[in-house]
Parts: structure tokens; C-alpha cells; sequence
């Protein structure tokens, strides 16, 4: 039984992840990443902030290859989108099945074809094949109010034109059979076929769906606007006739060429101006393919998926393309059922190395080449904030105004709110925080007996010709910071540093020094702001920056990096019994886990801290945190926070295990 007429007008979303070619099965089995897709759905919010409908085309090709892990990752997706505040449309097939199946049958009855056996699955009958791929997806998602509609079949009718009319035929029987299926499960969203263009093929299913989803591209180089209004109204007089609710669940505005833009724009108005929901094609660039990063060429000829996305690879979006957000505003939907927001800026529950990750603003976090300091229940995160143009200096190197340094707090280590500049630039000709300056690698300590918080950071000239440390006070976490002056210590060079406060109390300073060839220790006095006694020196002659320093099983343990510059390289593993006393690197700093390419650039990064979580009542965990420094844009440099393994058998051995997702205490 059909569901009663269910408008459609609120839908408004974006096709995200058509299948060409191999039909999905590398994106949803092998090449399946929860993380880029959070990332890139993210994305979209922030760039539409009217998008609630995420149209996903599922793979019977992939549920045939895997059907468990298929099953799997579709949930993740699924739950991604639920998280977000979005509604789904699921494709069940693309051009059913994706596979050129009916071509091998000559009979021209459409229901005995639907009972021959697929020769590649052992004698199976192709309707029970096709119908438990249905029957597994409606037992998941069936009386689940995150589905907005189901689309039974990508543009079915356009299949197989060279064969007889018996093979459509079939292709539609199939698609009927399936909308039974789902309806013995009790289906709560309308059920569509998303058809292409003319009513001809809306006409072969009227009888069994409960909405029209057809696909209306507005060409502008192919046809006038009063030719593109004439065939929507063709839709809109069949729907009309039928009482049926409709959408455009495929619609191109994205494409083709960016100058080109503001022609599709009227083609768009032509379904809102009519109350049409529409899914435009498509979101991101990547998902295009079959899977993220793989090439496959033209699409159907209608050009390389490049010029049909919104948003590129890079996460940019396309030149010209918010406009689109001028357009929907002028069509306002009044009691949306699907104004649960989309919310870019839902909370998030895991790490994902290397991704975007933003502030509970919404905002990339601005914290480079930072530190972590844990008071009472709250985590302060300090770090430089390079959210300016990228520039190279006289050296060639890349480099942003110094802006100052940024402070973020957290319950929970995910999700981070921006406090501020705890420490701000001083545009003072001759000061030496002026933004022509350098200033990295802030890390802050709290002095249990002056009641203050320290920051420390390595200080420099634009050609990085100073080589000091700098140095500040707080009497609040979150500042303003108080800059007391700069200084070599021992009269040292300091370039990258941290700080480490030990289990008595005592502070300590630790930066890479003698033109970057030497590690030096220096014990701090009880104020925290000045080295006492001599440095002590450690990995020398060994060419070593980044250190990032923990204590843990009754060893101290330094990671550092090699001196690249802005490149990755391999990390090594230091440690000692005694902060003072002798370091041992052994296996030759041997610390990552990971195939060789990726153990030779530490996961493409860079150390900058590390953090022992202690929570009641678990087991304490170490965060290696490093950054993937982009030198095109430095603002954009990524996080990549990972796990620290140690070894059961020996603990003078640790490993920091790559994850493309990971949670605490998992």
C-alpha cells in the first residue's frame, strides 16, 4: 500500500557520492573513509548552510563483493549524517545493476529474465539476488526517520537502449518487485524512482512509488529558459494529474565552467520559484570517482567531475559558487520537518589524523606547533595561529605574520572553544613580538608556588637570526599573557622547545640549540621564567629538533625530528632513567608503527607535544601530537594526533600507531 501524498518542497541537499566505472566497489569497501567523509559533509555545511539532504548511491556490486563490510560502512555513513543533522536519500541501484547482466538474455518475457540465474553466482535466481540486497537495507533503515526519501534506481530508463524493450521492461518489473520488498517492511519515507528528464519513464512507475524524483539539467549552450520551464512543467502537470509529491533529486548548478556560473542560476530559480525540493549535483569533487584520489576520466561524457562538484579536492570552494546561497534565501521554507540544522559544528567523538578540525565555532583550529596543559577538569591548548596569507621570506622559507598565540579549552580533548590570543602581536616598530617576527612552538607550565602560568617560545628574527627564547606570564590560563623579554639561555641558541614540568614539581626547559646540531636540558627556577645551572646536553652532533617530551613507567621519553625545515622526516625515540643523566636511543630511535613510506615521514608530520591522559579509573594514555605543515598555506596546516603503544616486554620501548580514526581508552 502506498503512503498518502508527502510533500517533498523541503528537501534541499546535494547528490555526494555517484559510482562510476567500478560501481563503488573501492569507495565502499577498501577505500571506505569515515573520516574524509565527515570532512568533506562538514564542508558543505559550512559552505550551504540550507543543506539537510544528503542523496548517497549505494552498490550491489559492492554488497555482492562484501556484503558484510558493505552493510558495515554503510551504517558508519549513515551515522555520520545523523550526526550532522542530515537527512539521507538512498540510491539503491545505479543503472541496475551495474553490472551488464540483462544483455546476456534474448527472452523477451520481463518476468522469466528476473528468474534466470546470474552466471557469476552459482545459480542463483537474479530476483532473490536483487531482492535480499533490498530486503537488507530496509531492515536497516525502514521505519527510520533519517530517510527523506528512497530512490529505487538511478535513471533506469536510460539502460540498455541497444537491447529490446523486454530488458526495460524487466529493469522496471525489478524496480516494482523492490518497492514491495520495502514496503512489507513498513517503510516510513516515500519511495521514488529517480528518473531521467521526460515523463515517459515516470509513466512506467506511477503505479508503485509515492513520489516522482526526476532529473532536470538545465543546459543554457543546449536550450532557451523558456524551453528548460516548458519540460519542468511537463513534470509538474504529470504530478499534478497523479497527486503525487515530486523533487529534483538531481540537478546541475555546480557545473560546468566557473565563468559560466551565473547561467545556471535561472535554471535553478525554476524549481525553487515553483516550490520544488532539489539535489544538486554534486557536492564535493573526490566522491565523484569511484573512490577518493582515483581517476577515471570523462563522466558520461558530460564532462570531468571537477566541473560538475561545488567543492574541489582541496576543500575549496569553486570560484563564484556561494552565490548559490543568494538564491535559495530568496525562497524560504516556512515549518521545515527537517530543521534540525545541519550542523557543521556537532560535537566531535574521535581524532582523525590530518583532517579538518574545527573549533566548536566551526572555525579551523589555529594552535601550530603546540602544547597541552590539564587544570582541575579543563584542558588548555596553546599553539601559533598562522591564520594569515602564506608569504616566502629572504631565506626561501615559508612564513605568516605573527599574529600571536592562540589558547583553546576542552573537557574532552575533541572539541575545542577558542579563548582567544592568550598572547597577542605587538605592532610597535622595534618590539619583538612586531608581526614581521617569529614566534613558535609556545608551551605554558603552571607554577604550583608563584600561582602563575608560564609560556615559553622560541623567539626569532625573519631570517631566524636571533635564535632566543621568549617569555611570559598569566595569572589565568586563558591570559592575556604578560611578555617579560627574550634570552639565549647560557647564552645558547634556542630555536624548537618545550617545557616539562616533573612529578616534584621542578620545571624544566628543553630546546634544540648549537645551530640546531644539539639537544640541551635546562632546569628552571622556581618562577619558572629563568635556566639555572648549566644545560645539559643530549643527542649531540645528532641534528635534532621538535621535542616532545613524557614521563611514564619510570622513564623519561623525548621524541624528536630531524632538521628538514617545513619536510617530514623520521622520528626517533629517546629515553632515560633520569631527566639529568644519561639518554639512550636504541634500535636507532625506532618509534612508529607503519608501512616503511609512511615510518619515513612520521605519518607525514611533525612532532610538536605529547600528552599523558590520566581519567579515573583507566589505564593513562599517551597522545603523540605532531603537525602536517602545508608550506602553501601554513593556516592550513593539519593535526595529527596518534596513539603511543608500549612495549609489554621492555618499557624503554614505545610506538606511535597510525589510525585514520581513533578514540581514547579504544
Amino acid at each position: 500500500m502506498k503512503l498518502n501524498n508527502t510533500s517533498l518542497s523541503h528537501i534541499r541537499g546535494f547528490n555526494y557520492q555517484p559510482s562510476f566505472a567500478g560501481h563503488g566497489i573501492p569507495r565502499w569497501l577498501d577505500r571506505f573513509n569515515p573520516a574524509t567523509i565527515e570532512e568533506e559533509l562538514r564542508r558543505g555545511i559550512n559552505y550551504f548552510p540550507w543543506y539537510n539532504t544528503t542523496r548517497i548511491w549505494l552498490s550491489l556490486d559492492a554488497w555482492w563483493d562484501n556484503r558484510e563490510l558493505f552493510l558495515k560502512n554503510l551504517q558508519k555513513e549513515v551515522e555520520i549524517n545523523r550526526k550532522l543533522g542530515l537527512k539521507v536519500m538512498p540510491v539503491l541501484f545505479n543503472g541496475v545493476p551495474g553490472i551488464p547482466v540483462f544483455g546476456f538474455f534474448t527472452s523477451t518475457d520481463a518476468d522469466r529474465i528476473l528468474k534466470c540465474k546470474h552466471p557469476d553466482e552459482g545459480g542463483h535466481n537474479l530476483r532473490v539476488l536483487y531482492l535480499d540486497f533490498v530486503k537488507d537495507i530496509a531492515e536497516l533503515y525502514a521505519k527510520d526517520d533519517i530517510i527523506a526519501a528512497w530512490d529505487l534506481c538511478n535513471e533506469p530508463g536510460l539502460e540498455y537502449k541497444e537491447e529490446g524493450d523486454f530488458v526495460r521492461e524487466a529493469i522496471f518489473l525489478l524496480l516494482e518487485k523492490s518497492a514491495e520488498e520495502l514496503r512489507t517492511h513498513g517503510v516510513q519515507a516515500p519511495i521514488g524512482v529517480g528518473n531521467f528528464g521526460p515523463v515517459r519513464d515516470d509513466e512506467r512507475v506511477v503505479h508503485f512509488v509515492d513520489c516522482i524524483l526526476t532529473h532536470r539539467y538545465y543546459v543554457p549552450h543546449c536550450m532557451t529558459l523558456e524551453k528548460f520551464r516548458e519540460n519542468v512543467k511537463q513534470t509538474v502537470d504529470f504530478c499534478n494529474k497523479h497527486n503525487l509529491p515530486w523533487c529534483v533529486n538531481e540537478c546541475s548548478w555546480g557545473a560546468w565552467d566557473d565563468e559560466k556560473r551565473a547561467e545556471n542560476i535561472p535554471g535553478l530559480s525554476v524549481f525553487l520559484e515553483i516550490g520544488a525540493g532539489m539535489v544538486p549535483y554534486i557536492l564535493c569533487e573526490s566522491p565523484a570517482m569511484d573512490a577518493h584520489g582515483e581517476e577515471v576520466g570523462l563522466v558520461y561524457g558530460w564532462g570531468a567531475p571537477e566541473d560538475l562538484c561545488f567543492i574541489r579536492k582541496n576543500g575549496q570552494l569553486r570560484k563564484g559558487h556561494e552565490a548559490i546561497n543568494d538564491v535559495v534565501a530568496q525562497y524560504p521554507i516556512e515549518n521545515n520537518p527537517f530543521d534540525t540544522q545541519a550542523d557543521a559544528n556537532a560535537p566531535y567523538d574521535s581524532f582523525r589524523p590530518g583532517k579538518v578540525w574545527n573549533d566548536v565555532d566551526g572555525k579551523p583550529i589555529q594552535a601550530h606547533g603546540g602544547g597541552i596543559i590539564k587544570i582541575d577538569d579543563t584542558y588548555y591548548w596553546y599553539g601559533e595561529n598562522k591564520d594569515a596569507e602564506t608569504t616566502v621570506n629572504s631565506l626561501g622559507t615559508a612564513r605568516t605574520p605573527l599574529i600571536g598565540v592562540s589558547c583553546y579549552s576542552s573537557k574532552d580533548l575533541y572539541n575545542w572553544k577558542y579563548e582567544g590570543l592568550a598572547l597577542e602581536a605587538v605592532n610597535e616598530e622595534g618590539h619583538e613580538l612586531h608581526p614581521r617576527n617569529v614566534l613558535e612552538r609556545p608551551k605554558v607550565l603552571y607554577n604550583d608556588a608563584t600561582g602563575k602560568y608560564v609560556m615559553w617560545f622560541h623567539l626569532d628574527a625573519e631570517d631566524y637570526s636571533w635564535a632566543k627564547g621568549g617569555v611570559a606570564i598569566a595569572d589565568s590560563p586563558t591570559g592575556p599573557f604578560e611578555y617579560l623579554g627574550s634570552m639565549q639561555p647560557n647564552d645558547s641558541m634556542l630555536r624548537d622547545m618545550t617545557l616539562f614540568k616533573d612529578d616534584d614539581g621542578k620545571g624544566y626547559l628543553i630546546y634544540t640549540s648549537e645551530n640546531n646540531s644539539t639537544i640541551h636540558i635546562s632546569l628552571l627556577d622556581e618562577s619558572f621564567t629563568k635556566p639555572v645551572g648549566e644545560p645539559h646536553r643530549i643527542l649531540i652532533n645528532m641534528v635534532r629538533e621538535a621535542p616532545a617530551i613524557i614521563k611514564k613507567n619510570g622513564y623519561y621519553y623525548l621524541f624528536t625530528s630531524a632538521c628538514t625545515g617545513w619536510n617530514d622526516n623520521r622520528a626517533w625515540l629517546t629515553t632515560a632513567e633520569d631527566i639529568m643523566g644519561d639518554w639512550f636511543t636504541l634500535r636507532g630511535g625506532e618509534c612508529l608503527k607503519g608501512d616503511p613510506e609512511h615510518q619515513a615521514t612520521t605519518f607525514e608530520s611533525q612532532s610538536s607535544f605529547a600528552l599523558v591522559v590520566q581519567e579515573d579509573g583507566k589505564e593513562d594514555q599517551v597522545i603523540f601530537m605532531a603537525d602536517r605543515w602545508n608550506q602553501d598555506d601554513l593556516g592550513d596546516s593539519r593535526y595529527v594526533w596518534l596513539p603511543v603503544e608500549f612495549d609489554k616486554k621492555n618499557n624503554r620501548f614505545a610506538h606511535v600507531v597510525y589510525h585514520d580514526e581513533w578514540k581514547l581508552n579504544k
